[in-house]
């Protein structure tokens, strides 16, 4: 009777059907990869912030077939429209309306970038999910930094990235640029660029503002690359 009274009172379970809300495994492979999916959960939180019905989540499961708890998968950071904001143990479509994941990314590492581009890919596809990019943050396991998939039909097409090796996600609106180790967002209609939590502390401090920030970035990295302002020498 205990034993029945524990499945019962175990928000994992449904219908008899335990649906795990965590696999145990670490969030990622080094700190490197682990700052990657917190900062691109960050920017993906504070880009969409003006948005009541969105849910974004990391290294939570998703499951997408009710009855079958062996159909999931936990993206490092996926983000799903038409839902109520907030935490949940996992992400159950049946129990949201039938919502899929709009977008999901994963941050790829010389153990999983396979899996990435395979088995993991195949699943997002085969879940409905509209978008799927995968980052290199070490730049040593992917053929480029970011790699992009959008839905056409059925089945995913592999995105061209441009001359920056950035991708457009028009899911979100928003450009995705390989930056150093992080993926920069940038908003897609204004070409504002997200700032980390830490870009808008020292920018508060000095009283500076995005767009001035962003000028005086532009001004050294053409300093550094013997141009003036106007693009000649």
């Amino acid at each position: 009777m205990i034993h029945i009274a524990r499945i019962l009172d175990d928000p994992d379970v449904e219908n008899g059907i335990r649906y795990p809300s965590s696999d145990g495994k670490p969030m990622a492979e080094t700190d490197f990869h682990v700052m990657a999916i917190r900062l691109l959960l960050d920017a993906l939180e504070d880009a969409l912030a003006g948005l009541k019905d969105v849910h974004i989540s990391g290294n939570s499961f998703f499951f997408w077939v009710e009855g079958d708890p062996s159909k999931r998968r936990a993206p490092d950071a996926m983000v799903v429209f038409g839902v109520e904001k907030g935490g949940r143990r996992s992400f159950r479509t049946w129990k949201e309306g039938g919502a899929i994941p709009s977008v999901c990314f994963e941050v790829a590492s010389k153990k999983t970038w396979k899996a990435n581009l395979g088995a993991v890919k195949d699943d997002y596809e085969s879940a409905g999910v509209k978008e799927y990019f995968v980052f290199d943050p070490l730049r040593d396991c992917l053929p480029q930094p970011l790699m992009g998939y959008r839905r056409k039909g059925k089945t995913f097409r592999q995105l061209k990235p441009d001359a920056n090796g950035a991708h457009t996600s028009e899911e979100l609106g928003l450009v995705l640029v390989p930056e150093e180790r992080m993926l920069r967002l940038v908003h897609l209609a204004s070409g504002e660029r997200v700032l980390t939590r830490s870009e808008e502390i020292r920018l508060a401090r000095t009283g500076m503002s995005a767009n001035a920030a962003l000028a005086k970035h532009l001004k050294a990295e053409l300093k550094a690359n013997g141009k003036t302002h106007n693009g000649h020498g």
